[in-house]
């Protein structure tokens, strides 16, 4: 039978953990609706620092300086992969732009920076099953594209839409447990 303590501090843990999601869910909100702002830097920047402090630095448990620099080099990773993929699929046609892309947007990068703290706090369970986070790519990745494209029209899926989102299914369904499964190894272990 679970002590009381027991209890209130997988409570508490919830509790962060649904902070730190909710975070995320707002913080991609701001990248898709207010894309090219400066105050996507700054509250990009503000979600890093309260996710350090919040779960690296405070607390029972907590892994302090040495947790918050695992914590920065695997945002570092994860961004630099996601940032990667999506320049790929800008450049292989899947993502369409009025623009000529020769960087990734700025906005998009930013969303990679937030998605890795979401990764490591609020879906860190992922981490557990491979099958969780395939089915978790499968289906979050493609319908967080389609949503982002339909809220902002700077960026749209090719045509056919059904191959678009399949593509996009079959890289999540790999990529997602592969970055979870990476996140066990030592350097990133929190």
């Amino acid at each position: 039978m679970d002590s009381v303590a027991s209890v209130q501090s997988r409570s508490r843990n919830f509790g962060k953990l649904l902070l730190s999601g909710l975070l995320f869910e707002l913080v991609w909100f701001l990248c898709v609706v207010s894309p090219g702002t400066a105050l996507l830097t700054i509250v990009t920047l503000c979600n890093l620092l309260f996710h350090l402090w919040f779960f690296d630095l405070t607390g029972p448990g907590a892994g302090g300086i040495r947790g918050a620099l695992r914590t920065l080099v695997w945002v570092a990773v994860v961004t630099v992969s996601g940032c990667v993929m999506d320049s790929l699929l800008f450049r292989f046609g899947l993502f369409e732009t009025s623009s000529q892309i020769v960087l990734l947007p700025v906005w998009l990068s930013l969303l990679w920076v937030n998605f890795a703290l979401a990764l490591r706090f609020a879906f860190h369970f992922l981490q557990r099953k491979f099958w969780v986070a395939a089915l978790f790519g499968a289906i979050g990745g493609p319908a967080s594209y389609l949503v982002g494209a339909k809220i902002n029209a700077s960026v749209s899926l090719a045509e056919p839409l059904g191959l678009s989102l399949a593509i996009l299914a079959g890289l999540w369904t790999v990529y997602l447990p592969v970055v979870m499964q990476c996140a066990k190894a030592p350097v990133f272990r929190r």
